[in-house]
């Protein structure tokens, strides 16, 4: 009962921190560069939806439904941005948020395995 009170504070921060940062364009964001490229940005999709994923994950038995729907709340999210004046929307962002959705998956179902939470 706990576990589920945690993941369900967890799913709600971290999409409200993905509203905030999805919808408003003057949130500063760390400045993480790479040989040159700026990864921020990506490593911000990839670690937000890495984080719902994997708590979708232990919400047995409905993980796959979850994890779909986070999925297209991706596309989603950057469909949204298109209406948006300030904002753009990218297909690397959605690459990177479906590549945090994929992580954050393997991620849940490896913690549900370890703490016996079966699918029924």
């Amino acid at each position: 009962m706990i576990i589920r009170l945690l993941a369900a504070m967890l799913v709600g921060a971290i999409c409200a921190a993905i509203a905030i940062f999805a919808f408003f364009e003057r949130v500063p964001t760390p400045r993480i560069v790479w040989q040159g490229q700026r990864i921020d940005d990506l490593l911000l999709h990839v670690l937000a939806f890495a984080g719902l994923a994997a708590t979708l994950s232990l919400w047995r038995p409905y993980a796959l439904r979850g994890v779909l729907g986070l999925a297209g709340c991706a596309g989603a999210v950057e469909a949204a941005q298109l209406a948006i004046p300030d904002r753009t929307a990218s297909i690397l962002d959605f690459g990177a948020s479906l590549a945090g959705v994929g992580v954050g998956a393997i991620i849940g179902s490896i913690f549900a395995r370890l703490m016996g939470i079966r699918q029924p």
